[in-house]
């Protein structure tokens, strides 16, 4: 029988994506499946679940048949199905307000939009036009602002990758934020107020963008070591998790960036093709799963070192590095160019090396865990 739970447990239920069912982990000592959900048809694009803790209801986007599936985690069965845009991807939910938001991708490259849903009737109340293919979705409860990553860009120049900032309010775009090429995870940190965006630039970027929320400017960028793809943060220790690749380019890591000094402290070894992150900010668990290797791995963030672990040559790290600095007559030391607003006021800081960590050092915490067949 399925208890109601508290809110730290409910943040501890997984929810992983199969085809047109969800499967729900405890996250518990056994990490054992509790039920199997059937939804619609392609669901979960772009990390499209979200879950509002203080009703206990899940979020599903059903990405082949263009509606949600709204499930009760007390029964965990989907009490109703909700009709939105084409193509619904990422999903983002306001606990405070009970508003979901939902980035309707479309078919093809084009303009998009947002459907708003009032969970307290489970009807859209809203839709929002944005730029081209609207992808993932992240909501700041404290301001009420939505933030929504735009594949495509605008429609003159698809590589203009924008940002849409959506006034929970008055469900209207207040800002567009020319973040980079082809942007694709975005998460938001509450507690500070900064936004990170991942920019993809079609499997060969390597830039995770910092954005000031009260002035919807771009304060620095961070390098990562592979194209990032999804991200999530955990507000209780200012660290953001990004999933290396997604499901085009073959890698097996996971970076995790200190967001106080916005620096790369680790790159955690996981399966192959890791998709999209999920953190328990109450256990310090990092939820991974791997598209390529049909499973999900789980991180101790507890056990991540901090950057001292990697001092450089003179004692200080590269801002946005995901390597250790050496020295300028190690035959690895190469100049790359400046990411870093910081670049811009001390050069010298951007020398970084070619070098990554090796994958069987002591970095190597996940665990994983094969995903249950259908």
């Amino acid at each position: 029988m399925f208890i109601r739970r508290s809110f730290s447990t409910l943040l501890a239920l997984i929810f992983v994506l199969g085809l047109n069912q969800v499967f729900v982990r405890s996250a518990g000592a056994a990490y054992q499946v509790i039920a199997t959900i059937p939804v619609g048809s392609a669901p979960g694009a772009a990390n499209g679940v979200g879950v509002n803790p203080l009703t206990n209801r899940i979020y599903v986007s059903n990405n082949g048949d263009n509606t949600v599936s709204v499930i009760d985690g007390l029964a965990n069965a989907v009490i109703t199905t909700i009709p939105v845009g084409s193509g619904p991807a990422g999903v983002g939910v306001n606990p405070s307000t009970n508003r979901v938001y939902v980035a309707d991708n479309g078919v093809g490259i084009g303009p998009g939009s947002v459907s708003v849903i009032d969970a307290t009737t489970n009807t859209v109340i809203a839709t929002i036009p944005v730029d081209q293919n609207p992808f993932a979705v992240a909501v700041n409860p404290l301001t009420n602002r939505i933030y929504v990553t735009n594949n495509f860009g605008t429609t003159d120049d698809f590589g203009d990758g924008i940002v849409s900032v959506i006034d929970g309010a008055t469900n209207t775009v207040i800002d567009r934020i020319h973040i980079g090429t082809n942007p694709s995870g975005v998460a938001v940190n509450p507690s500070t107020n900064r936004i990170y965006v991942t920019l993809y630039v079609f499997a060969t970027g390597s830039t995770v963008q910092v954005v000031d929320g009260a002035t919807d400017a771009i304060i620095d960028s961070i390098i990562v070591g592979a194209p990032p793809w999804l991200i999530d943060v955990n507000p209780v220790t200012n660290r953001a998790y990004v999933t290396e690749c997604g499901p085009f380019c073959g890698s097996t890591g996971v970076d995790v960036i200190d967001t106080t000094s916005d620096t790369v402290v680790a790159t955690v070894p996981v399966g192959n093709n890791p998709y999209g992150a999920a953190v328990n900010a109450i256990s310090n668990l990092v939820f991974d799963t791997n598209d390529g290797s049909n499973s999900t791995s789980i991180i101790d963030g507890t056990r991540i070192p901090s950057a001292r672990r990697w001092p450089s040559a003179t004692g200080r790290r590269a801002s946005g590095s995901i390597r250790p600095r050496l020295p300028r007559t190690s035959p690895m030391a190469a100049a790359t160019p400046c990411r870093s607003s910081r670049c811009s006021r001390e050069p010298r800081r951007c020398r970084i090396a070619t070098a990554r960590p090796s994958r069987r050092s002591p970095i190597n915490l996940a665990g994983s865990m094969p995903r249950p067949q259908p």
